[in-house]
């Protein structure tokens, strides 16, 4: 099965309690996302599609 990255975050951002605040970095295996949490501390989110990071340098470039 197949999720996007769209149903990823917005999984992860419930999981965590957070809100995304906007998008800084989307690319072919990752997103990085800034995210506030209900008391409006902020902090990074980064997914990564370990489906498209399967090789060893995709995975250590979304290490990074």
């Amino acid at each position: 099965m197949l999720i996007s990255m769209n149903s990823l975050l917005e999984y992860a951002c419930a999981q965590l309690g957070v809100t995304p605040q906007n998008a800084l970095i989307e690319g072919g295996q990752k997103q990085v996302y800034l995210v506030a949490d209900p008391d409006g501390t902020k902090s990074v989110l980064k997914l990564i599609d370990l489906e498209l990071a399967a090789n060893p340098s995709a995975l250590e470039r979304a290490r990074r």
